[in-house]
């Protein structure tokens, strides 16, 4: 059984065509002129109806104005007076609420964006992107597309569709009983003020923080934590099974063929919490099962971004919730600025932007850009979302802004969709509080995740004792102090070489390699040649180096023919 709960409003005259739902199309509040509302997917929105509104949270809303009673009926109320502050709910939802004496429909998204809404012109609003593309038009967006070859995530709030937009984190969006804009409003914004505290005060600060997130989240739940060889899902585990949380968890572990390093890693992690991770092996199923990665993923990322998808039927046999560690790495750990004579943009460029990129523009972007150079399409997308955030003083943590607002919204969160395929996510590390302490921490304690290795170190010093699978030593060895620990790694990597290990660490090797997938593989782009947007000559030149000579710039190329063919197909 699948988790997704999804919410579609129309705004035309007549019931749409979309027909995957779990209820019937109906008016939203009953009367004739009203849109049409649709609910797709295994779970029901969350629900409040007060005299004139009815309010819907398509995912799970924890605290309202920091009190967790009932806080989606309270916000209902603040609503319904014109008291509503969207900036102090903390939720991991988008709210759809309307109005039926103004007829407006409002549509807020939380902090982060962490449930994509998509809005097609003035027809369609909703969370599932393949429904709202599908009552589109089909005029591509070739800026979007370039984003996309050139980053692998559509850019800013662009897709592969003119009319389809993306609505963006933290935004208050109210449209009339036409589906036109009547206003769009920012509800958060980026601040960061270090604080003036010790390494000690800011690890109680974020023990207390997370301790507190961990156990509201998880409460009542059969939590399914699932463990790597990173710091992340450690992280998670600690606080879930210390004593102050005491949640209801089972994990597990999954890696690829022939790759044990991870799984070991995890096995250690949580029988040190008293549990026995159940291990999967993700192995093909891209291909078998693609038409419900599409939808899992939104359409418009890679398909072999979320490995996930592969492990959904264990997930579904643990628990109803699984616990995601995304964006760990990025709050616990610096990001460099570059050179202070290098732009915010150019650094940007080069964090973002995918090898293998120049053959898609020649190949599919450069005769559709009216003479624009593509490279300097994707300066301008991103010097654009710049120049969106405000100054934070602070380069390293201007670029973390910048890499949250895009590359998680838009890459990150689009893969977290397909744990739904076996149970609903939880992503702590999105979570205000969390945030809003990281946004106090100055990034000097955050260089090599030392903030995080000292937590661990302090206050779980029995999940700090097991081996790091980055530094290949465990977390009390102090490895930044010992040189001989990048020796060490290094004789590991020839060792494996000299035995010809041939071990598969990365999704694309699984899903596109194999027998009989390179037929499959050209059923899949011919879409892009039968709209003359890929001749057949390149759509063979590409899938024959990508089977001959397997890198990742080469399956980049393919992962994006695939996944605009299939929004093309759609």
């Amino acid at each position: 059984m699948s988790a997704f709960c999804d919410l579609h409003v129309d705004f035309r005259s007549t019931a749409p065509a979309v027909t995957r739902l779990m209820q019937p199309w109906r008016r939203v509040a009953g009367e004739d002129a009203d849109p049409w509302i649709g609910v797709a997917g295994e779970i029901e929105p969350s629900h409040v109806r007060l005299p004139g509104w009815d309010v819907w949270a398509v995912g799970p809303v924890f605290t309202y104005r920091s009190d967790d009673n009932d806080p989606l009926h309270r916000f209902a109320i603040d609503l319904q007076v014109g008291a509503a502050q969207p900036s102090a709910l903390d939720s991991q939802a988008a709210v759809f609420a309307w109005d039926s004496r103004a007829r407006r429909l409002h549509v807020i998204t939380d902090r982060m964006g962490t449930v994509h809404v998509y809005r097609s012109g003035n027809d369609s609003v909703g969370t599932f992107s393949p429904a709202v593309a599908g009552s589109g038009g089909h005029r591509l967006d070739w800026i979007g597309i370039t984003g996309f070859c050139g980053f692998g995530f559509y850019p800013g709030d662009r897709t592969a569709l003119e009319d389809v937009r993306i609505v963006r984190p933290a935004t208050w969006l109210l449209l009339d009983d036409r589906g036109a804009t009547v206003s769009e409003r920012r509800t958060w914004t980026w601040t960061f003020e270090p604080a003036n505290r010790s390494v000690d005060e800011t690890l109680e600060a974020f023990d207390d923080v997370w301790t507190r997130v961990l156990a509201r989240r998880l409460r009542g739940s059969r939590a399914v934590i699932p463990l790597s060889g990173g710091l992340d899902s450690r992280t998670i585990l600690a606080a879930a099974t210390s004593a102050a949380v005491g949640a209801d968890v089972r994990t597990f572990t999954y890696g690829y063929p022939g790759s044990r390093v991870e799984t070991s890693v995890a096995r250690r992690v949580g029988a040190a919490r008293g549990a026995s991770p159940l291990e999967q092996t993700v192995g093909p199923y891209l291909l078998d099962r693609f038409d419900e990665v599409f939808d899992a993923v939104e359409g418009f990322v890679g398909l072999t971004l979320p490995r996930q998808a592969g492990a959904s039927d264990v997930i579904g046999s643990l628990g109803d919730r699984v616990v995601g560690g995304h964006w760990g790495d990025v709050w616990f750990d610096s990001i460099g600025s570059g050179s202070e004579t290098v732009s915010p943009v150019e650094r940007a460029l080069t964090i973002f932007a995918k090898r293998g990129r120049s053959t898609l523009f020649d190949e599919l972007c450069r005769p559709h850009l009216n003479g624009l150079e593509p490279e300097d399409v994707l300066r301008g997308l991103i010097a654009d979302e710049v120049a969106r955030l405000p100054d934070l003083g602070d380069p390293a943590m201007l670029l973390k802004a910048l890499k949250t607002e895009q590359w998680s919204f838009r890459w990150t969160l689009a893969g977290t969709r397909a744990y739904q395929l076996g149970a609903s996510v939880d992503l702590p590390f999105y979570a205000d509080e969390v945030v809003d302490l990281f946004l106090t921490v100055p990034q000097r304690m955050l260089s090599g995740r030392a903030l995080q290795v000292a937590y661990l170190r302090r206050f779980h010093p029995d999940l700090a004792a097991i081996r790091w699978q980055q530094s290949g030593t465990t977390l009390l060895d102090r490895w930044w102090e010992r040189p001989a620990a990048k020796a060490e790694r290094a004789v590991r990597k020839v060792s494996r070489t000299a035995l010809r290990r041939s071990v598969l660490e990365r999704n694309w090797e699984v899903q596109f390699l194999g027998e009989g997938r390179s037929a499959r593989l050209e059923s899949l782009v011919r879409p892009l040649v039968e709209r003359d947007l890929l001749t057949k000559a390149g759509a063979t030149e590409a899938l024959d180096e990508f089977a001959v000579h397997p890198a990742p710039d080469k399956a980049h190329r393919i992962d994006v023919m695939v996944a605009l063919a299939a929004v093309l197909d759609r």
